[in-house]
């Protein structure tokens, strides 16, 4: 279980130095991988270090990045069931696993040179997005990526933005029933999600046939379930199920299980 304060302390970086990364963060990053494929099926994360080519020059970056030297290629095979929710997922248990080893990161979905990232493909696997990773270069910003930061804090929502009150289920009534909720939902609030839409929301659903005991449950959903909304789905998940304490059913709408 991961604080809310360690959540919200990961902040997409765009621009790094040149340093390698250390033995102790590639052992961390390589332990964490290989936990996550080893276990998940249809996942393939793949550690890449000292490969600039995905990101070098203008027209694949437009700018936004500066000094890209290593990276996570999340390595998918989108036949199994719910596998871009679960990239994402697991792509931000890793940008987190990364953050904890002091790292700099930044989820990418497509200003890269996919014909150069270092991985071989399957033709059951494709690459959904990449994670760059380094160490932040202070005072480096391009003009790009500072305007692209400033316009991601201005959309920024406060955590009660990401509930959806259904009758006689207000924010109030929701977290007098499930106190857990609060945490949940400010976890979900510092998630990082694809081109700043944050589609990810919450409700209180009433699960049929449940007689008796629980009898209302958390619901994350987004309204348009295009891949990279359904990535923003497993990533808000994670940082909810971090913060709130508990896991989660896979899908689109599917429901919280609090361990408490």
């Amino acid at each position: 279980m991961m604080t809310v304060d360690f959540l919200r302390s990961r902040h997409s970086v765009r621009s790094f130095t040149p340093e390698p990364l250390s033995q102790e963060a590639v052992r961390g990053l390589k332990a964490e991988i290989t936990m996550v494929n080893t276990h998940e099926a249809g996942m393939h994360f793949e550690l890449v270090c000292d490969d600039p080519a995905p990101f070098k020059g203008f027209k694949a970056s437009y700018g936004m990045f500066k000094g890209v030297r290593n990276y996570v290629a999340a390595v998918v095979d989108t036949s199994f069931p719910d596998s871009y929710e679960r990239a994402g997922y697991f792509g931000q248990q890793i940008v987190m696993k990364a953050v904890g080893l002091g790292l700099g990161t930044c989820f990418v979905g497509g200003t890269y040179d996919s014909s150069l990232v270092k991985v071989v493909l399957r033709v059951d696997r494709k690459v959904l997005f990449m994670i760059a990773l380094g160490y932040p270069a202070q005072n480096r910003q391009t003009v790009l990526s500072s305007l692209a930061m400033k316009m991601a804090h201005r959309n920024d929502k406060a955590p009660d933005g990401f509930y959806l009150p259904q009758p006689g289920y207000s924010l109030s009534e929701a977290l007098a029933i499930m106190p857990w909720l609060g945490k949940g939902l400010q976890g979900l609030a510092c998630a990082p999600s694809s081109l700043n839409k944050q589609p990810v929301m919450i409700k209180v659903v009433e699960p049929v046939g449940v007689t008796g005991g629980r009898q209302v449950a958390a619901s994350a959903f987004v309204n348009d379930p295009n891949p990279k909304n359904l990535v923003d789905l497993g990533i808000g998940k994670f940082n909810f199920a971090e913060a709130a304490d508990g896991v989660w059913d896979w899908g689109n709408g599917a429901q919280f299980y609090p361990n408490r």
